[in-house]
């Protein structure tokens, strides 16, 4: 008689930890973007941190650098006066945004390093460096762990995130979109893992350092709206109302953003969603083509 024999199962390749995978792609980001730590300030940082000294022409203040103009006709027209503006621009401009966590940011980075921009930027390369952490968080709770890296490597890599990172003028986006990633992430982890308190706990709170950051930390609730929908489709248990809270905050934030009378009037390229519906829809279509078909 013929002795059996067992079959083996093959031999697996080890997989590489989530570690490994964030390790490589922090190192990655870190090498692509350290040329532009000897890159001079330009105009745009300049006007911007002139606030922070009180030498700016414009409205903003210490704490309050994204309010330039409330609107007023004779503020306005003191600007164009004063050639800050150019002559074309209308008395009604209004660009006067809430990003009081990022003032607050650049404030530190002025007492901190002056007029040396370099340490401006690395403060940035540290937010980017947490985005990606976030990401790689969120993915290996979702997906298997060669998915999840790779697409950790993907999102540290691309070039989508150069402007935020580098162009210090845009740090509110780069801030709000690490907290609002941080938020999902936890978000995720709560439905998803862990079921505690504290994961929901923690994504609020990082979805109200988001909107502290910028009026981007929309984006995170768009994510947060997506994920729940996709759960109710798939008709999976959970707690009912999950996006009671993160919708109360958005809210809270609108509130706020009334009462302190922000918003953007006759500002060029910028539309306010809130004062003008339709044409901020008519030209979130426009930008939609583009981004699709380049």
């Amino acid at each position: 008689m013929k002795r059996r024999t067992s079959a083996r199962p093959a031999p697996t390749q080890p997989k590489i930890s989530p570690a490994v995978w964030l390790l490589v792609a922090l190192g990655l980001t870190v090498a692509l973007k350290l040329p532009a730590l000897d890159a001079p300030f330009d105009l745009d940082e300049l006007l911007l941190l002139s606030g922070i000294d009180g030498d700016s022409l414009w409205m903003g203040s210490r704490f309050d650098l994204y309010r330039f103009s409330n609107g007023e006709n004779r503020e306005v027209q003191s600007l164009i006066d004063q050639g800050s503006l150019p002559w074309f621009t209308s008395t009604q401009w209004k660009y006067a945004l809430w990003r009081p966590l990022t003032s607050l940011l650049f404030v530190v980075d002025h007492e901190l390093f002056g007029d040396e921009r370099v340490g401006y930027q690395l403060h940035s390369l540290l937010w980017w460096l947490a985005l990606i952490s976030a990401f790689a968080f969120l993915m290996f709770s979702l997906f298997e762990r060669t998915i999840a890296g790779w697409a950790v490597l993907a999102f540290s890599v691309s070039l989508v995130h150069t402007e935020s990172v580098v162009w210090l003028s845009a740090r509110h986006t780069l801030v709000a979109t690490t907290f609002g990633m941080a938020a999902l992430a936890a978000h995720v982890h709560w439905r998803e893992k862990s079921g505690r308190i504290r994961w929901r706990l923690a994504s609020l709170l990082f979805l109200c350092g988001a909107f502290a950051a910028s009026e981007s930390a929309f984006q995170a609730l768009a994510f947060l709206i997506a994920y729940e929908g996709i759960r109710a489709l798939r008709a999976r248990p959970g707690p009912r109302l999950a996006l009671k809270a993160p919708l109360a905050v958005a809210i809270g934030y609108l509130l706020i953003y009334r009462l302190l009378d922000r918003g953007v009037r006759e500002a060029f390229e910028y539309v306010d969603p809130l004062s003008r519906p339709g044409a901020f829809l008519e030209r979130a279509a426009d930008k939609m083509v583009i981004l699709l078909v380049g």
